[in-house]
């Protein structure tokens, strides 16, 4: 059982984005650079987590990810050369189980 974010998400949802949230202990900030040749999109972080006295003080911390969006005719041919079968394909939405479509982002595989 995996899944994968689709091409959509990051050619249509996130990518080339900006995401803030201001949340009671945490803010942070998420900066999305998407490459349409590489499907590969950079996701750099500047995360703010209040210290642990509470004393209204901050500590900052940045990180970056790299993740590559597949299309699922990508992924059905590398379980097919690995020699795995799909024994089922679905996206979900607020917990349950849909149809993948064209507008799919995270889509859910089990194989076997």
């Amino acid at each position: 059982v995996f899944d994968f974010n689709t091409v959509y998400k990051y050619e249509n949802v996130i990518g080339d984005t900006t995401i803030a949230e201001d949340r009671d202990d945490v803010s942070f900030i998420w900066d999305n650079i998407y490459d349409a040749e590489t499907h590969i999109n950079e996701y750099d972080l500047s995360v703010f987590v209040e210290t642990a006295d509470n004393s209204g003080l901050y500590r900052k911390f940045r990180e970056t990810h790299f993740q590559r969006g597949y299309e699922l005719s990508e992924i059905r041919k590398q379980l097919s050369d690995a020699g795995f079968d799909i024994i089922k394909v679905f996206d979900r939405d607020n917990g349950a189980e849909r149809e993948v479509s064209d507008s799919s982002e995270r889509i859910f595989i089990v194989a076997g």
